[in-house]
């Protein structure tokens, strides 16, 4: 279930960066004609196909790194895991903020 969230998000991510850059760099290299190739909406099915593509070179290492933060943060107790902003804040928020002379901490 995992893998299948990753492609998705390769998919959409693909799609949009697709529908953004595509047209641009068509148009960058000259390519006008037929209009249809400078349409965000080609870009978005090519950016979408060319991310999915990839997704299945680069969705198994990215569960298998998902799956290791799990299973680190298993180990970590939960005291630790729900205070852990407040030691940070305290750590470097205080100290920056004295630092740099930073207000509102």
């Amino acid at each position: 279930m995992l893998k299948k969230i990753v492609h998705l998000f390769f998919i959409i991510t693909g799609g949009t960066a697709g529908y953004l850059y595509v047209p641009d760099i068509f148009r960058l290299l000259g390519i006008t004609e037929p209009g249809w190739l400078t349409s965000p909406y080609l870009g978005t099915v090519l950016g979408a196909i060319i991310l999915f593509l990839l997704s299945y070179w680069v969705a198994d290492y990215i569960v298998n790194f998902l799956k290791w933060i799990e299973d680190g943060l298993i180990k970590v107790p939960v005291g630790d895991l729900f205070f852990w902003q407040y030691r940070f804040d305290y750590w470097f928020g205080d100290r920056l903020s004295h630092q740099y002379h930073l207000t509102g901490y």
